[in-house]
């Protein structure tokens, strides 16, 4: 058998369904895995949340500063932190506060 007798072998590219890749991005992103983040921890601490809680957000594209004006607005609304971030999304903070009635001290 000579070598030219032989096709060359492609390389396969599977494809996951997105229900999937969800699934697995979800159960703990890479971001967290990666050694600890010295903001996080702090937020964590402060907050009395768990690290994992804080990176979780922030590996979802939350910026440090998002989360902690939403901790700190949830504290004196009693709305929850990810409905604050989901809203922070679209809105600027004055906005939401504007909306929810929170009083800022400007």
């Amino acid at each position: 058998m000579t070598l030219s007798a032989v096709a060359p072998i492609e390389p396969q590219l599977t494809v996951l369904p997105a229900s999937t890749a969800i699934a697995t991005a979800t159960a703990q992103p890479a971001c967290i895995i990666q050694e600890s983040n010295p903001l996080g921890m702090s937020i964590s601490e402060t907050y009395e949340i768990s690290y994992k809680q804080v990176m979780t957000w922030n590996c979802e594209g939350y910026p440090f500063e998002d989360i902690l004006i939403a901790l700190e607005t949830s504290q004196s609304v009693q709305i929850p932190v990810t409905s604050l971030l989901q809203m922070s999304l679209e809105k600027e903070w004055d906005d939401i506060w504007n909306e929810i009635g929170f009083e800022t001290n400007n």
